[in-house]
């Protein structure tokens, strides 16, 4: 699999269950997305930085095993 394919492939797979979050649990959501605008520009920078992270070492781990 090449690295562009593998990246479609992750993209899709956040799709997926973003989707499914809107589809099953949209009050839900709503509540989740007013509690994340009511953070500061710093916090939500951290966060995102660490799912960055988070996410990208995961990738490299799933990439070295196939």
């Amino acid at each position: 699999m090449s690295f562009a394919a593998f990246i479609l492939s992750a993209i899709g797979i956040v799709l997926v269950f973003e989707g499914l979050c809107y589809a099953f649990f949209p009050d839900k959501f709503k509540d989740y997305a007013y509690q994340i605008s009511q953070l500061d520009d710093k916090n939500l920078r951290q966060i995102g930085g660490v799912m960055v992270l988070a996410g990208f070492t995961l990738m490299v781990i799933f990439k070295a095993w196939h």
